[in-house]
Formats: C-alpha cells, structure tokens, sequence
C-alpha cells in the first residue's frame, strides 16, 4: 500500500491529480486510521493498472510511431508568454514543449470540425446575401408599385374632377338640352352613383 505521495510519485502525476482521480472513482483507495489522522492508501495492483492506463493515454494523445519519409522539420518562434504557456501546459501533460507543440498541431490538422464550420458559415454568408439581393429587388419593385399606384391614385383623380365638365361638353353638343339643365342633371346623376 502507498500514501498519496507515494502514488502520486509512482504514477508520474501531481497529488492533485491524483485526489481528482480518486473523486471521480477512476482509482479505488482506502482510508487507514493513522497515529494522528486518517490517510489514504492505494493498493500497488490498482496504481500499476492506472498506470497503465496513463501510458496508453498518452500514446494516444502523443504517437511515438513516426515515419522516416514523412518526418520534415518545421520550426517556429513564439513570444516568450506563448512559450511560458506551452511550457506549462506540456508539464501538465508530462511530455516536452516540442512533443506537445507537436501534438497541437497534429490535433488541428485532423481537427476536420473546424473547417466543416467555417465552410458552413461561409454557405450562410452566401445565401444571407442572396437574401439580402432579393430583398432589395424586392423593395425595389415594392416601391415601383407603390409609385405606379399613385400615378394611377392621381389620375382617377384627376379623371373624376375633369368627368363632369367632358359630360357637360359632350352633351350639350349631342342634345338640345340647355347648358344649366344640363349641369344639373349631371350633378344629380353624380351625386346618386357615389352613394
């Protein structure tokens, strides 16, 4: 049985880690009354698997398989608080800044997620302008319409003030009517047919 410590030193991890991972049940520990307080102890089988576990992760996450043809060196500076960051997170992880670095990059290159978005926005922006081109069109010939609508408001009007004087004209020449009889009546004609 090891302490915390002691577990934590074998796994390759910090204490915290290891108390997160005794939290989340990923590794069973016991509680053993000390001589001043209760501590808890790891049984070596349940660290060995764990760490095993870890390796495997590790491999995962950082490939060691690495082709003669395909390895190229690329390199790249980084300002100093970009490296401080890449330091600490490659620690975290118990690898190099280069090995992770490495897998930083590897990671986004398969990372497929974020090219699929940006392809997707850029089918969005595609057709909001298509919107965007058939809503003006389609303001345009709004406001044609409403134009045409009030050329043809002001000719109706136009029409209903001039009708009487064109009736009076035409039938003062078609009949025997007088002028005034005339008027009159088609006052009283007009008068009727707007109720």
């Amino acid at each position: 049985m090891k302490t915390k410590a002691e577990a934590a030193e074998f796994l390759g991890i910090s204490v915290r880690t290891l108390e997160r991972y005794t939290r989340s049940k990923r590794i069973p520990a016991t509680f053993d009354q000390g001589k001043r307080h209760a501590r808890l102890l790891y049984a070596e089988a349940d660290l060995e698997a764990l760490r095993t576990e870890l390796a495997a992760e590790k491999a995962v996450r950082f490939p060691e398989a690495r082709s003669v043809t395909a390895m190229q060196r690329i390199g790249f500076r980084l300002e100093p608080v970009d490296l401080k960051r890449l330091t600490q997170l490659a620690a975290r992880e118990h690898v190099s800044p280069g090995e992770y670095g490495r897998h930083l990059v590897i990671s986004a290159l398969h990372d497929t997620s974020a090219t699929e978005l940006k392809g997707a926005l850029s089918d969005i922006q595609l057709r909001l302008r298509e919107l965007q081109e058939d809503l003006e069109s389609k303001d345009r010939e709004l406001r044609g319409a409403r134009t045409a609508l009030a050329e043809a408001t002001r000719a109706m009007d136009q029409l209903r003030a001039d009708l009487p004087a064109v009736l009076q004209m035409l039938l003062v020449q078609l009949t025997d009517a007088e002028p005034a009889q005339i008027k009159a009546w088609i006052r009283e004609g007009l008068s009727s047919s707007k109720r």
